[in-house]
């Protein structure tokens, strides 16, 4: 029987066909999976203010003046404009898409309203407040997923606690009882329908932050023990002249370090079992440059490869230097992106063997695609993938060989716990033709001419990334700098030059137009979050300004570092400091500053506990989580490592939940061999 917290988020009230598909496609797949959304902020709206503050988000008693609808039915837009008073300020109301409202405002002398007034020239605005009802207490905001509002999230997971099963728990009773844990549904109750300000939200979380660890390391470990390395059933004659084949492919040496990863990669062709190999290389050491060569191996012994990679643009970034590399050998691209003629297209061919290596995202994991001979599969896991979701690509192929490449510096203290089925190759030495970047530290009261003097170098032809931690202003972190608090700034400073503005909310198509601007030199200038972080890479970029740089973690500095550099011109680093810089922050900055090792660097991050003081944990970790991070919680992911092997080796100590977690990955591993 399956429980409430595993089923389909179909058995809540408000979820139908066209919610479910969204949140599936976000990988809401469960119940549970849903009651970890956790909010990312709270609204007490007993905190009334009568008195304006520029810039911060607030609750205010708004005095409706006058207010009006405006509908534009040609462009499917409306605007509900209100006057009034916020105590003696006027303050000019715009809320767009949102007419369901207007009836209540119009019933209405005064509204509460929350959120963030800005100053237009002498004019006070709002656009977009929260609509607060008369009810007071607590309201906790949610993210949106997908398409779907975070208010509408909110209402779905509290109509979860109405068909809640009052004993469910997705962890053991004995480990509750371990570790002390608050009861499941008090502790997130306590997290979703707060009755008033809980300080103690962080130990909250820790309970789901543990259980997530816990069941990724049963998986892991369960799929460990069903798959090791298998017999090796393809072999590789032609392993000495594919290798010299790559001379004729490049215009430069490869490092020792790098001979050194092909040499083994050579050996495990060659051995009775097939190859598991993480490929371990700090930013721009050349990884990518091995990983082809594995596939070209495989396509001259009349193999197929693949090369799985996690974002689009990542994954366009690799085909395009791939083009160049296997001109002479048929490639394709699969994304999310792709039409469905040419996807039909390319799963025939895939089918027949008639495309010999393709570069993608999930889409080639999905059931639909089918392979000819896959003998070797390259994931780039830079950016998280799980080893359930390595082994999902094997099922493609009949013991294949793979190569999991990964630019993101994981403590050796943890890389053994999280890697240990796989044999390591280390990437140390960097590319010779690379000049190391010089890293500074700035003031902040020389920003202004700092910029100005940035705008010379771009109109000399440099390309600038310039990176701020925030999307929105925020409430909690009123000091820091946004893309939404900046972007008059740089209107104001770069004038007439041209930059673009990304961001994880960004569409992806528009991200994709940005980025080729910035990679074809249309614009030179990209302010964006770190979701510039990993594999972006413009060869020609040389500055790189971070903004409120002490709220990153020092892994997270060093990635974002790592953007520039990657060719053969000098590069900087430019870290500016927040407004209220700790001791700690101070300490961080100065150890990007004298560290160019990303790996010493993952060492220091991890031993001053916690990747900064604003990272959410959906831009941090090191895996597919969706709310755990290790760098923050070693501790707790070395206990779940304990626990989930004991777990293993006990199965009387499992509850329902693992049961049928192991039992689902049987399911999709019965019959089906994979290295």
């Amino acid at each position: 029987m399956i429980s409430l917290l595993d089923s389909s988020p179909k058995v809540i009230k408000g979820v139908g066909s066209k919610y479910f598909e969204i949140l599936d496609k976000n990988r809401y797949s469960t119940v549970y999976d849903l009651l970890t959304h956790f909010p990312k902020y709270y609204i007490d709206t007993s905190l009334i203010d009568n008195i304006v503050e520029i810039g911060v988000d607030k609750v205010y008693n708004l005095e409706i003046k006058k207010s009006g609808l405006y509908r534009n039915y040609k462009r499917r837009l409306s605007i509900i404009n209100i006057s009034g008073f916020v105590g003696e300020t006027t303050v000019d109301i715009a809320i767009f898409n949102k007419p369901y409202l207007m009836e209540q405002i119009k019933s209405s002398k005064t509204i509460k309203i929350y959120g963030k007034i800005l100053m237009y020239g002498i004019q006070h605005r709002m656009e977009n407040p929260k609509i607060l009802n008369d009810k007071g207490g607590i309201i906790p905001v949610y993210d949106n997923v997908g398409t779907i509002s975070g208010g509408t999230i909110g209402n779905i997971i509290k109509n979860i606690f109405d068909i809640r099963e009052e004993h469910d728990d997705i962890l053991p009773k004995h480990l509750v009882k371990k570790y002390n844990f608050m009861p499941f549904w008090e502790s997130l109750k306590r997290i979703h329908v707060p009755e008033h300000q809980n300080n103690d939200i962080k130990t909250l979380k820790e309970r789901f932050i543990y259980s997530e660890f816990l069941y990724f390391q049963i998986e892991s470990i369960y799929i460990r023990k069903k798959s090791g390395k298998s017999k090796r059933s393809r072999n590789y004659k032609n392993i000495t002249d594919s290798g010299k084949n790559i001379s004729s492919r490049i215009n430069f040496q490869l490092t020792e370090d790098q001979k050194k990863a092909i040499r083994d990669i050579q050996s495990d062709l060659t051995s009775n079992f097939t190859m598991q190999r993480l490929l371990l290389g700090d930013v721009g050491s050349g990884k990518t440059i091995i990983s082809f060569l594995f596939l070209l191996i495989a396509v001259c012994n009349n193999y197929q490869g693949a090369f799985l990679a996690p974002t689009e643009v990542l994954t366009d970034q690799h085909f395009e230097n791939a083009s160049h590399f296997f001109k002479d050998i048929k490639i394709a691209i699969l994304t999310g992106s792709t039409s469905r003629s040419e996807k039909r297209k390319i799963t025939e061919e895939l089918k027949s063997g008639k495309i010999q290596i393709i570069f993608g995202t999930h889409s080639i994991i999905n059931d639909g695609i089918k392979f000819k001979n896959l003998s070797a599969i390259v994931i780039d896991e830079q950016h998280r993938f799980g080893v359930a979701q390595r082994a999902s690509l094997f099922y493609k192929g009949e013991n294949a060989d793979l190569l999991v490449t990964t630019a993101t510096p994981i403590p050796r203290t943890l890389l053994l716990s999280l890697y240990k089925d796989l044999d390591v190759s280390e990437i140390k030495s960097m590319p010779k033709d690379r000049i190391p970047i010089r890293t500074l530290i700035l003031k902040q009261e020389v920003r202004e001419k700092f910029y100005a003097e940035i705008l010379n170098r771009v109109k000399n032809g440099e390309k600038a990334f310039i990176v701020l931690p925030l999307i929105l202003q925020s409430s909690r972190f009123k000091e820091l700098r946004s893309l939404e608090g900046e972007k008059p700034f740089f209107k104001n400073m770069f004038g007439d030059t041209p930059f673009g503005i990304i961001s994880g909310k960004t569409p992806t198509e528009e991200k994709q137009r940005t980025f080729e601007k910035f990679k074809d030199g249309k614009i030179n200038i990209l302010i964006s979050t770190t979701i510039i972080e990993v594999g972006i890479d413009i060869r020609d970029a040389t500055i790189i300004i971070i903004e409120d740089a002490d709220k990153y973690g020092l892994s997270q500095l060093h990635q974002l570092r790592g953007r520039v550099g990657r060719g053969n011109k000098k590069s900087f680093c430019y870290l500016f400091p927040s407004l209220r810089i700790t001791r700690t922050g101070q300490e961080r900055l100065k150890i990007i500053k004298e560290i160019s090792d990303g790996f010493e660097i993952a060492e220091k991050d991890l031993g001053m506990r916690g990747g900064g003081d604003i990272l959410g944990t959906e831009q941090s970790g090191y895996l597919d989580f969706h709310i755990s991070d290790i760098k923050e919680y070693p501790d707790l992911y070395r206990k779940a490592s304990k626990d989930a092997l004991h777990m293993i080796k006990d199965p009387i100590i499992q509850n329902i939940h693992i049961a049928n977690k192991l039992a689902q990955i049987d399911k999709r591993i019965k019959k089906i061999s994979f290295s």
